[in-house]
């Protein structure tokens, strides 16, 4: 297990950022990346890419994605809608420039969260997930952009399905180095106390929301929250990369 924490200073307060990664129980290799960019004046950007599984280059893919998303955000004082499709724009550019090696069709999914004070935007593509955890309940602020996602939205599955369908893994919206529409929306940043959060498919497939809630939106250190969820998941039967992303408004 891979984690780190940061303490960001921010207009609204401090910010406790944490992360942790693991390759899992089942694959060779994690193809799941993560970063965190301070921002000049406070605040920060949050990004988890998960390669897609199968596909060669899928982790080349991720780190592709993040380090794009990375130099993009990095330098800024602050976040609007622009700068998050701009970053997502500019992953697409980083995939597409794979070199002819790399065979198959290389892709990751791709969430981008900027927290400046009272204010969060987030970036989503594929089946990542960004949570909201207050008072240790968790509320999820993406749709999954998946076959099984599509089919919920449209009433000919249960929402249940979404957890362990032969079909989950059938991503519809991806960042492969063609033009992707992101899905952008405007959030309340956390109030203290509050625990924002980004995970991997490999996390919220096994670990069903209120779990996520209770694990994340405990008491305690953060570091070690996000790396008991990772472990949980691993322990729930993941057969994922796992990795999550955290920021808590003191």
């Amino acid at each position: 297990m891979e984690s780190g924490s940061l303490t960001i200073p921010d207009s609204a307060g401090t910010l406790d950022v944490a992360w942790a990664t693991d390759t899992g129980a089942v694959r060779a290799r994690n193809e799941d990346r993560c970063v965190v960019v301070p921002l000049v004046g406070g605040g920060c950007v949050l990004v988890l890419a998960d390669g897609m599984g199968g596909h060669s280059g899928g982790a080349e893919a991720a780190e592709a994605a993040v380090s794009a998303v990375g130099a993009a955000v990095s330098g800024r004082t602050g976040i609007d809608a622009a700068m998050l499709e701009v970053s997502i724009a500019a992953a697409v550019v980083a995939v597409s420039a794979f070199p002819a090696s790399v065979s198959g069709s290389p892709g990751t999914t791709l969430d981008v969260v900027g927290l400046v004070g009272g204010e969060m935007i987030a970036a989503h593509v594929g089946d990542a997930r960004v949570y909201a955890v207050t008072a240790g309940r968790a509320r999820c602020l993406t749709i999954d952009h998946s076959w099984v996602g599509e089919e919920i939205r449209a009433g000919r599955l249960d929402a249940s399905a979404a957890r362990g369908h032969p079909r989950r893994n059938i991503i519809t919206r991806a960042i492969t180095g063609s033009p992707v529409a992101p899905d952008v929306t405007g959030h309340a940043a956390p109030a203290p106390g509050e625990t924002v959060f980004l995970c991997s498919d490999g996390v919220w497939e096994p670990l069903e929301d209120d779990e996520l809630g209770a694990l994340i939106g405990g008491g305690g250190d953060l570091e070690s929250l996000v790396v008991a969820t990772c472990r949980a998941a691993i322990d729930g039967g993941s057969r994922d990369n796992v990795t999550v992303a955290a920021a808590r408004r003191r």
